[in-house]
């Protein structure tokens, strides 16, 4: 994800997040569906996997990710956070 910076005849400049300029081949964004995220509002939902190996308290882990991201500026404060833990692996 990042904002398109220019568009040219055979590929596209993107900025990233991390500020990183990926060129991207226009065939290539051809190929695929784009959604513009900035586009009615640049409000939107970032999903993540986190991987959490035997040990800790997923409850524990689970309250430490959803505290961390109430006290971080660029998350909304929102009323609903879900989660969604799973036990793959384990006999």
């Amino acid at each position: 994800m990042g904002d398109v910076i220019e568009i040219g005849w055979r590929s596209t400049r993107v900025l990233t997040r991390d500020n990183r300029l990926v060129i991207v081949p226009n065939s290539v964004i051809g190929m695929d569906l784009i959604t513009n995220y900035s586009i009615p509002d640049k409000i939107y939902r970032v999903e993540t996997d986190v991987v959490v190996f035997d040990g800790p308290d997923i409850e524990y882990v689970r309250n430490l990710i959803i505290e961390a991201s109430t006290k971080t500026e660029s998350c909304m404060k929102i009323l609903y956070r879900s989660s969604y833990s799973s036990s793959q692996g384990q006999e």
